[in-house]
């Protein structure tokens, strides 16, 4: 069995399957033009959260930020740099371990709180995506659920 965009590479394909590629002229229907010069990535700045004040306009920062981006950098988060570093690891580890392990996780069911999954959009999209992803909810509340790699 076959699990996600990994399991392909893993078969040693020497061509990308047609279902991932997407037309040329589809592409230029987008209208898509970017220069990186254009980019000013949105930075919400967590530091003054315990002030109730700062934290309704953090609140409304981040509204406005994802309705117009849709991401942005998030600073002074607490998060420990280690593990931010360690970060990248994790998720080779995952990637290249145990496949019975990604079968345990491997589902399209979005109130999962541990999911790995494929081509979310594959039934709302002309192409699908050539990626895999691996997500944690914020609700988890046994760590047991979450591979080894990840934790």
């Amino acid at each position: 069995m076959i699990i996600g965009i990994k399991g392909l590479v893993d078969m040693v394909l020497t061509k990308r399957p047609n279902i991932f590629i997407r037309p040329a002229d589809e592409l230029t229907e987008d209208g898509i033009s970017f220069s990186l010069g254009d980019v000013h990535l949105p930075v919400i700045d967590r530091s003054q959260i315990q002030s109730l004040e700062r934290r309704k306009a953090m609140v409304d920062e981040v509204k406005a930020v994802l309705s117009k981006w849709g991401f942005f950098w998030l600073v002074n988060h607490r998060v420990p740099r280690g593990l931010i570093e360690d970060m990248p690891e994790g998720i080779r580890q995952f990637n290249e371990g145990d496949v019975e392990e990604k079968k345990r996780l491997y589902s399209r069911d979005t109130m999962r709180n541990v999911i790995y999954y494929s081509n979310f959009s594959l039934y709302h999209s002309r192409t699908a995506s050539w990626r895999d992803t691996f997500a944690v909810s914020s609700q988890v509340s046994d760590s047991l659920k979450v591979p080894i790699a990840c934790k």
